[in-house]
């Protein structure tokens, strides 16, 4: 199974109870999750898989703000 990168943890410095993710999917306490784009980069070639909707989303954002 996929892990999902968190997006929003807080909104306006109030924790969400459950943190929004790049791919826009619902998700109620995961058992894992990235906390940011850096660190699902690093795992990528590791046992746990990002996932790639999250990623796609991440990228999408980074070329728009370029």
């Amino acid at each position: 199974m996929p892990a999902h990168v968190v997006k929003y943890e807080y909104n306006d410095g109030v924790k969400l109870r459950v943190p929004e993710v790049w791919c826009g999917r619902e998700i109620k306490y995961p058992s894992w999750l990235f906390q940011d784009a850096q660190h699902a980069a690093l795992a990528a070639g590791g046992s746990i898989q990002p996932c790639k909707a999250c990623i796609k989303a991440i990228i999408k954002q980074l070329e728009q703000e370029l």
